[in-house]
């Protein structure tokens, strides 16, 4: 019984590899291509970009950008990130890059979100405007 089993086996392993000895040039390439762009292939989203400006109760850029940290900090910010250029975090699923703009006679901040919610993405720009012009710090 053993024996049989093992007959049928290999008689039947020899048909496969006729089989794709007989398919292999011609279909396997269209067919892997396909494949290939199907798996890759996902429906399209968009995130929202929101943005504003807020003029800072400082001359100086330096504060500005510690004004920056604390209300993204304030807010609840997390990964708070801090260059020369940007302070940035996440605040649920938006993502904050404040930059400041040493303008006469006051710091402009531009207050930048881009989310996957528009309403939420909103939200947080405004609630981080709103927090960084409430800031009241003398130089």
């Amino acid at each position: 019984m053993a024996t049989s089993q093992i007959a049928d086996s290999n008689s039947s392993a020899v048909a496969v590899k006729c089989t794709a000895n007989r398919f292999r040039p011609r279909f396997l390439l269209p067919l892997v291509t396909s494949a290939a762009l199907m798996l890759s292939w996902s429906v399209a989203r968009a995130d929202s970009l929101f943005w504003a400006t807020a003029n800072l109760t400082t001359g100086s850029v330096k504060i500005g950008y510690n004004y920056a940290q604390m209300a993204l900090r304030n807010k609840g910010a997390q990964n708070v990130r801090v260059s020369d250029i940007e302070v940035a975090g996440s605040i649920g699923r938006t993502y904050v890059a404040i930059t400041c703009i040493g303008t006469t006679p006051r710091v402009t901040a531009v207050i930048m979100a881009v989310g996957p919610d528009p309403n939420e993405t909103s939200r947080v720009r405004d609630d981080v405007r709103a927090f960084i012009t409430s800031i009241h710090q003398f130089d």
